[in-house]
């Protein structure tokens, strides 16, 4: 939860509504299952796959329109 509100401050000057919390978990979450079983079946060693999900979930926040156009 904390990392989801450093990245709502830092990308758009704002904390996170109860919901984009919410919601922000259960992607990171969704996404280190789908990354550590990417590198299980890849061979690879399971690693950082919270750091990875976190770097995806970055991606999508400057992704928002509200990040990309002022209003």
């Amino acid at each position: 939860a904390a990392a989801i509100r450093e990245v709502y401050q830092l990308a758009l000057s704002r904390l996170p509504t109860r919901q984009e919390l919410r919601l922000g978990q259960q992607y990171l979450l969704e996404q280190e299952q789908l990354i550590a079983a990417e590198q299980m079946a890849s061979g690879k060693p399971v690693k950082e796959c919270s750091l990875l999900a976190l770097a995806e979930y970055c991606q999508v926040i400057l992704n928002l329109d509200e990040f990309l156009y002022v209003e």
